[in-house]
């Protein structure tokens, strides 16, 4: 059995979040090409069309700035048809958002199960509990929440019932008002993004603040660019070119300012007294993986971890395509403990059966997906 005691920090969620969302958006870099090939060419043809109306400006700043607003209205909406109407990404079947989920509830807690995960949460650990059209939600953090279906109610008063039960018992942990249920239910991946956007709105208005703010950097120093460029005589002749240009000095400036805009900036996504930020402790064994913090408690059977990876700072066991542990290498005192501590996950998940190679030289992940 291996131990492990850490605590993760908010740069370390930046970095998560990071590399699962690159697992699971890998159609991310293509329809960021094609959107942009497509702006660059729609762009070019209206700026065109434009130069034939005598309301045309003869102004290079303006005509500049007013190519790049039409590229970028074209580009939002080549992303939005990709998203709303392209072949999303699929959540691993084995994983533990698509599995099938037991809620049990009661004067100490919540707690989840699924055929190979389960987690507890101390009343005092839930943050809030919010309620949607669709979903009701408890916050162990303020990014970090678990997701019930209203349609595992046959009514909309079992839900409110069901809300004014569980209130009670958040605002009186460990009541001696005694009651205990249990739900069953599926999600799928319609949910886990509905789940997303739920939790993005919180940061909506932030968020638009920084992108306008990087954009108008962004645009006005690539005007500033094309304009020196014009200046000197070195600006292409053909119209395609000097779009397809603008695109790319403003992509570089955009880019660049954004990464210095959020490394300046105070991280403030997560709450302070929230799951994430606790002390951690992790421990692995024969079993599973348990890990540990104030009020929370996850284990995932070794055959429900789907992958493990390393990365230059961290290990992660994923349970899911999206859903993972997180391990800091700085919870280790040399690199040889963190190589040992990964090849004993590799080993206890590959005697699982998780990992262990079929007849015909394929991992057991590699012929599921098959």
């Amino acid at each position: 059995m291996k131990e492990l005691q850490f605590s993760l920090t908010e740069h370390d969620h930046r970095n998560f979040t990071y590399i699962l969302l690159s697992r699971y958006q890998k159609g991310g870099t293509v329809q960021l090409i094609a959107s942009t090939g497509i702006g660059i060419a729609l762009s070019t043809v209206l700026i065109n069309l434009l130069k034939t109306s005598e309301y045309y400006t003869v102004n290079t700043h303006i005509q500049t700035a007013l190519t790049l607003v039409i590229f970028w209205i074209i580009y939002f909406l080549a992303q939005y048809f990709f998203k709303t109407f392209g072949k999303k990404p699929q959540l691993d079947p084995q994983g533990v958002l698509l599995a099938q989920h037991k809620l049990k509830i009661d004067t100490r807690g919540i707690a989840f199960e699924t055929n190979y995960n389960k987690s507890f949460t101390r009343w005092q650990g839930i943050l809030d509990i919010q309620e949607t059209d669709d979903y009701v939600l408890f916050y162990t953090d303020r990014t970090i929440a678990h997701q019930l279906p209203k349609t595992v109610f046959e009514k909309p008063e079992h839900t409110r019932e069901f809300l004014e039960k569980v209130r009670h018992y958040w605002k009186n942990p460990n009541s001696n008002k005694k009651g205990s249920f249990e739900l069953v239910y599926s999600l799928s991946e319609h949910d886990f993004d509905s789940l997303c956007h739920i939790i993005g709105k919180q940061y909506k208005k932030r968020n638009i603040i920084q992108i306008i703010i990087v954009a108008l950097v962004g645009a006005a120093l690539s005007v500033w660019f094309i304009e020196g460029l014009r200046a000197e005589g070195n600006l292409p002749t053909r119209d395609f070119l000097q779009t397809g240009l603008a695109v790319v000095i403003y992509y570089t400036i955009y880019f660049f300012t954004r990464g210095l805009y959020q490394s300046l900036a105070e991280y403030d996504l997560l709450d302070p007294q929230g799951s994430f930020l606790a002390p951690q402790t992790l421990t692995i064994d024969a079993k599973g993986v348990v890990e540990k913090s104030t009020h929370d408690q996850y284990f995932t059977d070794w055959r429900g971890i789907i992958d493990i990876q390393e990365t230059i700072d961290y290990l992660l066991l994923y349970n899911g395509q999206i859903t993972a542990y997180l391990v800091p290498k700085t919870a280790f005192e040399t690199p040889e403990d963190a190589a040992a501590f990964l090849e004993q996950a590799r080993d206890y998940r590959q005697k699982s059966g998780r990992g262990a190679k079929n007849e015909k030289g394929k991992s057991d992940d590699t012929a599921e997906k098959s």
